[in-house]
């Protein structure tokens, strides 16, 4: 006689999965603007006039690029003062668009060489001699 196969017991259907419900998506956070920051207007002791502040560094040559608020002229000293900066030299060197000048009036925008580096940012001072 042929063997009967032994009928399977009648599985359990299996219940469909449920299906997981996320919650959508929030949209980013939106970050807030920095608050700016309002630099204070530079201070001179007493003996030192604001020239102007540095609009520009030029690090292969040193050169400080701004735009004068007072007077300078060669022989006289300045001094550059930033957060990291603070050096005073002599003017040795100083150009209004490519060309030596002795001596710049107010507005006028010069390129003075300065032997540290410089930021922009920094003030640069006249200091009395």
């Amino acid at each position: 006689m042929a063997k009967k196969k032994k009928a399977k017991p009648a599985s359990k259907k299996r219940k469909p999965a449920k299906k997981k419900v996320r919650a959508a998506k929030k949209a980013p956070a939106r970050k807030k603007a920095p608050a700016k920051l309002v630099r204070p207007a530079p201070t001179a002791s007493s003996n030192e006039k604001v020239l102007g502040e540095v609009e520009d560094f030029f690090a292969r040559i040193n050169v400080i690029a701004l735009k004068l608020k007072g007077p300078i002229a060669l022989g006289e000293k300045i001094r550059v003062r930033g957060h990291t900066t603070d050096f005073i030299q002599e003017v040795r060197s100083m150009q209004i668009d490519h060309k030596p000048v002795t001596q710049a009036k107010r507005g006028d925008s010069v390129g003075i060489q300065v032997g540290v580096k410089a930021r922009k940012g920094d003030d640069v001072l006249k200091v009395p001699s």
